[in-house]
């Protein structure tokens, strides 16, 4: 190989690295946490799933409605979906922008049969 063509192969591979590096700056670390209660009920509900649509990302609700999600976001909109035996499913949406961490709060609704 040539000098040239070792600089060039070594350029392709700094600009290759660099893309890499960008792309996995564009997305934070984030957690997404809150209390999930019930409206006239003396204790929260448990074991309410919570996930961010169009992700992977979710978990549940401990024994006092209290939920944390770790997530890789890139700054935007998104949203969560609450959903339980016995509860009317319920969407809130939030924005993820600079910081590392998000309070969503929701108050779920008994389902009525």
């Amino acid at each position: 190989m040539t000098h040239k063509t070792i600089t060039q192969h070594m350029r392709g591979f700094a600009l290759l690295l660099s893309g890499m590096l960008f792309s996995l700056l564009s997305y934070a670390q984030v957690t997404v946490s809150g209390k999930v209660t019930e409206a006239n009920a003396a204790t929260p509900p448990t074991g309410i799933s919570v996930v961010i649509r169009g992700t992977n990302f979710g978990g549940s609700t401990d024994a006092a409605g209290n939920y944390s999600i770790s997530a890789p976001l890139k700054s935007g909109n998104y949203t969560l979906i609450f959903s339980g035996v016995g509860y009317q499913r319920q969407e809130q949406n939030f924005v993820v922008g600079s910081a590392s961490s998000y309070t969503v709060d929701v108050q779920l609704t008994a389902q009525i049969s």
